[in-house]
């Protein structure tokens, strides 16, 4: 089924541009002829590769027009991105350089394709592939999330894409169904924090989605089997600010598992009420083992509090 993976979500970024792919094409303008009084434009210059030591391969049409040799900033995209990835590699502050990135993004849109090339490259150092997607993260737009989506699909960048799209500062319907195939199809710790995470930041901004998302999280507890997927889950929960959530781990307060005890327990502790003090009761009369005892007792001393 994880081979599948790639074409599912693939097709999910299919199906939300599907309808710019169908839009016509526009009428190109007349061009004029010589010899009718216009003088005929001269031909496209070809296309252009920055190559100076030390720099990533980036076309000069990407960069956008060529500023005068006195104009600000004074150097084009390609150069800035290439200095700035530079710096990467030398060792500079991470988060400065992440927001340059994320600068150059949202001033030539048309970059986002070169960034996510240069993140696939195996030849860029692992801190620039990082922090090139930490760049699309920040800046998070809708062509940012529909190309974390494509990169997702590569193996080699799989959790980390998802982890940036997760933390997208708004994800849209697309990138939640993608973070969705992934999560219900592998219950691996990545997939399912990265939509949990996309699912909090739903919580204050559309209350709808919000309960949509952790409904689907409830129905996946709720059929899952095994220790991992089922720890899994409720720390997704959890992730997620599920109102909820503490209902539904009270089940698990009984496994014959520790862990599975214990990530029930972790969710009691930060979101419990007091209407389940008698299970936390119950939980710290039976159980044995010292950090499950130490959750249970944490989220006691929180419905004792609670107003």
């Amino acid at each position: 089924m994880n081979a599948l993976l790639p074409v599912l979500v693939l097709g999910c970024v299919a199906a939300v541009t599907i309808a710019a792919d169908n839009l016509p094409d526009p009428e190109p303008p007349p061009v004029p002829v010589a010899g009718d009084g216009a003088t005929a434009p001269p031909p496209a210059a070809p296309m252009s590769v920055v190559t100076e030591p030390g720099r990533s391969a980036v076309p000069d049409a990407l960069a956008g027009p060529a500023p005068a040799e006195s104009s600000s900033p004074g150097a084009t995209f390609a150069t800035q991105l290439a200095d700035t990835l530079a710096a990467i590699d030398a060792g500079a502050d991470g988060a400065v350089q992440v927001r340059r990135l994320r600068d150059l993004l949202a001033a030539s849109p048309a970059i986002v394709a070169t960034v996510a090339d240069l993140a696939r490259s195996p030849a860029r150092s692992e801190r620039c592939r990082l922090r090139l997607l930490q760049a699309l993260q920040l800046q998070g737009d809708d062509a940012c999330q529909r190309m974390l989506a494509v990169l997702a699909a590569d193996p080699s960048l799989r959790d980390r894409a998802l982890r940036a799209l997760g933390g997208v500062p708004s994800p849209s319907p697309a990138s939640l169904e993608v973070l969705w195939t992934f999560a219900s199809h592998d219950a691996a710790r990545a997939p399912l924090s990265a939509f949990a995470r996309a699912t909090a930041s739903l919580r204050e901004v559309d209350a709808a989605r919000h309960e949509a998302c952790c409904m689907r999280l409830r129905a996946e507890l709720r059929r899952a089997t095994g220790t991992a997927p089922v720890c899994a889950l409720l720390r997704a929960l959890r992730v997620a600010d599920d109102r909820a959530a503490a209902d539904h781990a009270v089940p698990f307060v009984s496994s014959p598992e520790v862990a599975i005890r214990a990530a029930a327990a972790s969710v009691l502790a930060t979101s419990c009420e007091p209407r389940h003090e008698m299970v936390l009761r119950d939980l710290l009369a039976h159980e044995t083992d010292p950090e499950v005892r130490r959750l249970g007792a944490r989220a006691l001393t929180i419905t004792a509090n609670a107003p």
